[in-house]
């Protein structure tokens, strides 16, 4: 988790960069500089892709890749899950139409990190 921290402001300090003009403060808000290049949270990015995983996986007929660990990554799937509200989608391991849900993962994830 240091390493996802410090590579965070490693990439806020690169979009301040850019933003950044003279006439500009240096304590501009985090998520002004993400809105001004359409960018998000590097954590927001990464979730978006470990459920976009899962659900490749659940679609899956092999199940080779089961692991029974008492801690593995599929409970921090589902605690992200239900952290974004979608217990459902836990639950039935069905999500209906995969464009329009992941469309829908990515808009709480970007409100929900940008509450940070």
């Amino acid at each position: 988790m240091l390493e996802s921290t410090q590579l965070e402001r490693v990439h806020i300090r690169y979009c301040n960069d850019i933003v950044l003009l003279p006439s500009v403060r240096q304590q501009t808000q985090n998520n002004f500089i993400y809105g001004e290049l359409g960018r998000t949270t590097l954590l927001s990015f990464r979730s978006y892709h470990v459920i976009k995983h899962w659900l490749k996986m659940v679609h899956m007929k092999c199940t080779k890749y089961v692991n029974n660990n008492t801690r593995s990554w599929v409970v921090l799937v589902r605690e992200l899950l239900q952290y974004l509200g979608f217990n459902h989608v836990w639950m039935q391991h069905n999500v209906g139409d995969e464009n329009m849900f992941l469309k829908d993962v990515n808009q709480r994830l970007e409100t929900a990190f940008t509450e940070f």
